[in-house]
């Protein structure tokens, strides 16, 4: 048996080991990953070392349909608690990454799990790719908070396109991401939410700085004459 075909058997089995038990300790035959009961399964190691071994044996971009198939079963087993890629390498986690999966749910705890790629320039390639690329809206603007909170270096280009279409969610979208990275460049944009009549933004802003935004900026005036 050649080594994909085997790895493909293992997985499989283990895939189908995780079924039953799933079953039987849910009770019915299709299971929520999101039941805490999931983490409980006892057999996570050697789930994830079938996983590992399948991923080693055919890296990721010369998959089949098949191969998507059974990643894709396999990472939703455990998408909401995160044992199965603990053992996973961050390189193979950014290969997974970057396939087209077609369950969003799957697309999302690999982009949660890029985060902590501890190569910063992988990591941000990889969540380059789910800005450009993924079809969900949700995914797009978690991909481009993680990247400004990464010292992205096209943050500025980004954020003024972004604020540029008018977009309400984008606009708090930006605020939001540029507050998380306590970036200089929320000054700048605060002053564009105090030229607005916006009232969700005003409020979201407030929310964020736990200031009045005439309060924020009247500090942000004197800091600078200070300096």
């Amino acid at each position: 048996m050649e080594l994909d075909a085997q790895a493909r058997s293992k997985l499989g089995s283990a895939l189908r080991n995780f079924d039953t038990w799933a079953q039987v300790r849910g009770g019915k035959k299709r299971y929520n990953p999101l039941e805490p009961w999931v983490k409980e399964y006892p057999h996570w190691d050697k789930l994830g070392a079938a996983f590992v071994f399948f991923l080693e044996s055919r890296p990721p971009d010369l998959w089949n349909e098949r191969d998507i198939a059974l990643a894709h079963k396999a990472v939703l087993t455990d998408w909401a608690h995160h044992r199965l890629l603990r053992s996973v390498p961050d390189e193979t986690i950014a290969r997974l990454a970057l396939q087209d999966f077609p369950d969003e749910a799957v697309r999302m705890h690999l982009q949660a799990k890029s985060r902590n790629i501890a190569d910063v320039t992988v990591r941000i390639f990889v969540l380059e790719h789910f800005y450009e690329n993924d079809p969900s809206e949700s995914l797009r603007d978690e991909a481009v908070q993680s990247l400004i909170k990464n010292k992205w270096d096209k943050t500025e280009e980004c954020v003024k396109e972004w604020w540029q279409t008018g977009d309400e969610y984008k606009q708090l979208t930006v605020l939001k991401a540029l507050s998380n990275a306590k970036s200089p460049l929320l000054n700048e944009y605060m002053e564009k939410v105090a030229q607005s009549d916006n009232p969700s933004l005003q409020k979201v802003a407030q929310g964020l700085t736990n200031k009045s935004i005439n309060e924020f900026l009247s500090s942000i005036h004197t800091d600078q004459k200070t300096d």
